[in-house]
């Protein structure tokens, strides 16, 4: 084993913090033939302490073997600096680049850039496990107005559909407060306009159709999804199951699933499968399931 001149330094210890916390953080692509895929193993935590020599090579003590957010934010820095004009989504602090960046009309904005819209303040915690799946519901009439409202009732999810812009108002690393006993293992999406026809004037330019879930969730009427903000979705549901590692997949119906049923499930849900009371966005899930498919041809 490496001499890390750290006489605070556990193997155990570090293995142990490997296993439930490392996770939590990405590897630059540049790292990735040198780290370990096993993250709780004796093998990552020497190539870590390794990595950490090179990234602090005046202070000792930070030599640990723990991948934890201060090693996984600067390995970024050193080995896969992402500017603002490139897209990215954000993971404890550290810019996540997509892939098809140049083939995405939608604009993706997060709460550190010009326009961006930030959530940090309102009801999140610390994530502690892995991301599985993603939960979709709706908010607000528009993404500025959706924010706000999370925020009043101390409420969160992670991002924000818009007519050709996507939000990320909260770091992925973060678990949001929207779905209940899901939110553990969910990001949260917020489609950022009202689905009932009693807002048909305030939209003007949304047609009314059948409500197409199926069995179906919530009134026989609805309005129907704009456009722009599907194709937004469906982007986002694409970059989305890239970057986390999650199928592009949602359950073969709009039926509320058992708890059972969830936990085993990796991909892309609606809110309307987690709770009986809630039927977003049942109407447009499937519609913007199928245009992401198209787009990841």
């Amino acid at each position: 084993m490496s001499d890390t001149t750290n006489p605070g330094f556990s193997l155990r210890a570090a293995m142990r913090f490997n296993a439930k916390h490392a996770g939590k953080y990405a590897i630059p692509e540049e790292l990735r033939l040198h780290l370990a895929d096993l993250r709780g193993s004796e093998a990552f935590a020497l190539a870590v302490i390794e990595l950490q020599r090179v990234l602090f090579p005046e202070t000792p003590h930070e030599w640990d073997g723990k991948y934890g957010r201060g090693t996984a934010t600067e390995a970024a820095r050193e080995y896969s600096y992402v500017d603002d004009s490139e897209r990215h989504f954000l993971r404890a602090g550290i810019r996540i680049p997509l892939q098809g960046a140049a083939t995405r009309a939608t604009r993706l904005v997060t709460w550190e850039q010009d326009g961006g819209l930030g959530l940090h303040m309102s009801g999140h915690r610390a994530r502690k496990g892995e991301i599985a799946c993603v939960v979709w519901h709706w908010g607000g009439i528009n993404p500025e107005h959706c924010r706000r409202t999370l925020a009043n009732r101390n409420l969160s999810s992670h991002f924000g559909v818009g007519r050709g812009v996507n939000f990320q108002w909260l770091d992925l690393a973060r678990t949001a407060h929207h779905a209940g006993w899901i939110n553990g293992i969910a990001v949260g999406v917020d489609l950022c306009q009202q689905p009932e026809t009693k807002w048909a004037d305030h939209y003007g330019d949304l047609a009314t159709i059948d409500n197409p879930s199926s069995p179906r969730r919530g009134p026989r009427k609805v309005l129907d999804l704009h456009p722009e903000m599907e194709l937004a979705a469906a982007e986002l549901m694409v970059d989305l199951s890239a970057a986390l590692g999650i199928p592009l997949e949602i359950p073969g119906d709009d039926a509320l699933k058992s708890k059972a049923a969830l936990r085993a499930f990796r991909g892309h849900v609606g809110h309307h499968h987690v709770s009986k009371m809630k039927w977003d966005p049942a109407p447009y899930l499937r519609g913007i399931h199928a245009r992401a498919l198209e787009i990841a041809r």
